[in-house]
C-alpha cells in the first residue's frame, strides 16, 4: 500500500514509498501461505511502478532498489516451489498477476540496473515450468499444461526475456529430436512425445505475438539461428515422425514471415 503524505509533507514526495511485505513473515507459517506472500510482493511492486516520479523516487535509494529485487526473486522462488507440488498452492490468477508485474518492471528504464539479475532468476523459473510440463505424466491435464505454458508466453513479452526463452524452448525441441534419432519407434515414451508439443505450441504462440505486434522485436541474426536449429532438429526423422516434422516446419514458416514482414515495413 502507499503511505499517503499529510498536507505538511506535500513538498517531500521522496518520502512517499510503498510498503514492502514484512521479511519476518515466513511462507511456511500456518498463518501465511505462499499465495499470500506472492500477492503482497506483487502489490508492493505494483505500487512502485505506479509512482508518478519513479526516476526521482529511486534515485540514490539503493535500499528501495534492493527491496524491489528481493520481492521479485522471492516471488519467483515461491512460484518455483509451488510448481513442483503435485497440487499447486498458488492460483493461476496470482501467477498471471506476478508475471505481468515482473514484465512491467523489466520494461522500466529506471529499474534496469538489476535487470540481468531478474532475467537470470526468471529463466530459472522458466526452466522449472518447461521441465514440469515435459515430465507431467497425466496427459489429460491439458488445461493445466497450457496454463503453465502461457506463463512462459507472457514472460516473453519482456524484451530481455524473449531471446533466452526462445532458446530454452528450442533446446528442449532439439533434445527431443536427438532422442527420436536414437530410439526405435516401439521404445518411444508416449508421455514425452505428447508433452513436447507444448514446447512447440509455446514457441508458436511467442512467434504469433511477434508477428501480430506493431514492431516485431527479433533481429535477422536470431531468426537465422533459430531457423537453422529447427532445420537441424529434423535431420533423419522427418519421414519417420511426420507430425513432429510438420509442426517444426510450421515454426520455420512463421519465423520467415516475421522477418519478411519486418523488411517490408517502412
Amino acid at each position: 500500500m502507499l503511505i499517503s503524505p499529510t498536507e505538511g509533507d506535500e513538498e517531500k514526495p521522496e518520502q512517499v514509498y510503498p510498503t514492502p511485505p514484512s521479511s519476518l513473515e515466513e511462507p511456511s507459517s500456518p498463518q501465511v501461505s505462499r499465495e499470500d506472500v506472492i500477492l503482497r510482493h506483487s502489490r508492493f511492486l505494483t505500487c512502485v511502478l505506479r509512482l508518478q516520479t519513479l526516476r526521482n523516487s529511486l534515485a540514490g535509494r539503493a535500499d528501495l532498489e534492493e527491496t524491489v529485487m528481493d520481492s521479485i526473486v522471492d516471488s519467483l522462488h515461491l512460484l518455483g516451489l509451488s510448481l513442483k507440488e503435485k497440487i499447486p498452492d498458488v492460483s493461476t490468477a496470482t501467477k498471471k498477476h506476478i508475471v505481468k508485474t515482473i514484465v512491467e518492471v523489466l520494461r522500466r528504464e529506471e529499474l534496469k540496473t538489476f535487470g540481468a539479475e531478474i532475467v537470470q532468476a526468471v529463466m530459472e523459473l522458466v526452466q522449472t515450468i518447461l521441465k514440469g510440463v515435459l515430465r507431467c505424466e497425466d496427459i489429460n491435464r491439458h488445461q493445466h499444461q497450457e496454463n503453465q505454458c502461457r506463463l512462459v508466453v507472457d514472460l516473453s513479452q519482456a524484451d530481455s526475456l524473449r531471446k533466452p526463452i526462445l532458446e530454452a524452448l528450442l533446446q528442449h525441441i532439439k533434445d527431443f529430436s536427438d532422442t527420436l534419432r536414437t530410439l526405435k519407434t516401439s521404445s518411444l515414451d508416449p508421455v514425452l512425445y505428447e508433452n513436447v508439443y507444448y514446447m512447440l505450441w509455446t514457441f508458436e504462440q511467442i512467434l504469433y505475438n511477434l508477428r501480430d505486434g506493431r514492431k516485431p522485436l527479433i533481429d535477422e541474426t536470431l531468426t537465422e539461428e533459430l531457423n537453422n536449429a529447427l532445420e537441424d532438429s529434423l535431420l533423419f526423422i522427418s519421414e519417420k515422425y511426420p507430425l513432429f516434422a510438420h509442426y517444426v516446419w510450421k515454426l520455420g514458416g512463421l519465423l520467415n514471415s516475421i522477418q519478411t514482414s519486418k523488411q517490408c515495413k517502412p
